[in-house]
């Protein structure tokens, strides 16, 4: 059986997708260049609130950062419409959605609406409208977190949005949390053999937090596999390496069978030790030219270059068997399985 030849409308649509993932990763890098080095918190600021807006395409973005008593947080910096009338204003911690999210330690989202009681997604849908809050997580500690407020044209920030923007996020956070620590530094002590040791201190960590901000960039921070940034990048050279040489090649989708019941019954944290462990065992099958990429949650992609659609089921029905078995995840032995689409 030969695999279906993808018509010239599909052709369109992906290449505008394959720009469209290009240009997100051409202003992350943007991103990154411009804040890696960079002391100064209110610039830092300025680059990251305008970055962030423009990713996501929200009408207003904030800051909101939580305070040294960690009993109250503050919108340290902000863009779009009404972001003056915010920026400066300060809140319990107990309240709005960065304080959910403090609690929760988990992005808000449209998606979070679903999992709540009737009356909680009543009240919050009321109090929030269309927003999306992701954390800023420091090497220490809770920072606070990025939101963006209304979408550009209409309709709801979606899952895409939430990738990105925690992508964004991630990269962003060590170069906030260290313009930080310069600030406070500046503002209690003078300038002097101490301060200038400090500083040639925070150089050194500077650039090797300049090695972590590039990896974050590009690899998922929990299973170290390619994020969805770096596997777009490598689709788009598969791809164009195919059409030169009337070659095929095959993705995998794979999608780990009732993760969110292992979350529910057993925690993140244990959700997130089952999913190294599920990324090692689709790791030790890799070949030299093959992607394989964590596109979030409990999903994952595997490139496959020169695999037509017989090998390509071969070496699905081979990773079900790599995952096929039992994990024990501390006094519980979860059973692994996994469905796995066929491009």
């Amino acid at each position: 059986m030969q695999a279906e030849i993808p018509s010239d409308n599909t052709l369109v649509a992906l290449n505008r997708s394959l720009k469209d993932k290009d240009a997100e990763i051409d202003l992350l890098q943007q991103t990154f260049t411009e804040i890696g080095s960079q002391l100064d918190l209110d610039k830092v600021f300025e680059i990251v609130v305008e970055r962030a807006r423009e990713l996501i395409g929200a009408k207003t973005l904030l800051i909101p950062l939580l305070d040294a008593d960690c009993k109250t947080y503050t919108y340290r910096a902000g863009s779009g419409e009404n972001a003056d009338e915010i920026v400066g204003e300060t809140l319990p911690i107990e309240l709005g959605v960065c304080g959910w999210v403090w609690r929760n330690k988990r992005p808000w989202w449209q998606g979070v609406l679903d999992e709540l009681a009737e009356h909680e997604r009543i009240r919050w849908e009321a109090e929030v409208g269309s927003m999306i809050l992701v954390p800023l997580q420091g090497q220490q500690h809770f920072l606070g977190g990025i939101a963006g407020l209304n979408k550009e044209g209409g309709g709801r920030f979606d899952k895409k949005d939430l990738h990105l923007l925690q992508l964004f996020a991630s990269i962003v956070s060590i170069a906030i949390e260290n313009a930080m620590v310069v600030k406070q530094m500046q503002a209690s002590h003078a300038l002097n053999d101490e301060y200038r040791q400090r500083l040639e201190t925070l150089n050194r960590q500077l650039t090797e937090n300049s090695r972590e901000l590039e990896f974050l960039s590009l690899y998922d921070k929990l299973t170290g596999l390619p994020n969805r940034a770096l596997f777009h990048d490598r689709l788009t050279q598969c791809l164009n390496h195919a059409r030169v040489m009337h070659q095929p090649f095959a993705l995998l989708l794979i999608d780990i069978d009732r993760f969110k019941d292992v979350n529910d019954a057993l925690g993140h944290e244990r959700g997130d030790w089952l999913l190294k462990k599920i990324a090692e065992r689709l790791r030790s099958v890799l070949q030299t030219d093959e992607t394989l990429a964590r596109l979030g949650s409990d999903e994952f992609v595997l490139l496959l270059p020169q695999h037509d659609v017989e090998q390509a089921r071969s070496r699905a029905e081979a990773l079900r068997d790599v995952l096929r078995g039992s994990v024990a995840v501390d006094a519980t032995n979860v059973v692994v399985s996994a469905g796995i689409g066929i491009a």
